[in-house]
C-alpha cells in the first residue's frame, strides 16, 4: 500500500514527447481542454515542418463532424415537417 500514496494522477511523459507549445497542445487535448488546443495550434499550423503537420492533425480531430452537422439538419427539418403536419 505504500505504493499507492507515492502514485500520483498524472500519467508519466514519454521521453520522445514533444516540447514546447505543441507538447502543450498534445498535454490540452489529453486533458480535453479544446479551447486551449485551438489557441496553441492555431499558430504552430500556420508555418511548416513536422510540427505544423501536428498541429494541423490537432486541429482536424477536434473539429466538427460533418455527419454531425448533417444528423442535426435532418432532425431539425423533420420537427419542422412533424409540426407542420400536426400543429398547422
Amino acid at each position: 500500500m505504500a505504493d499507492d500514496a507515492a502514485r500520483t494522477d498524472e500519467s508519466p511523459t514519454p521521453a520522445d514527447a514533444p516540447q514546447g507549445p505543441l507538447g502543450e497542445a498534445e498535454a490540452a487535448f489529453a486533458r480535453g481542454d479544446y479551447a486551449a488546443v485551438r489557441r496553441l495550434a492555431q499558430p504552430l499550423a500556420a508555418g511548416d515542418g513536422p510540427d505544423a503537420t501536428a498541429a494541423a492533425d490537432l486541429l482536424r480531430r477536434i473539429s466538427v463532424d460533418p455527419a454531425q452537422v448533417g444528423v442535426l439538419v435532418g432532425c431539425v427539418l423533420f420537427f419542422i415537417y412533424i409540426a407542420w403536419k400536426y400543429v398547422f
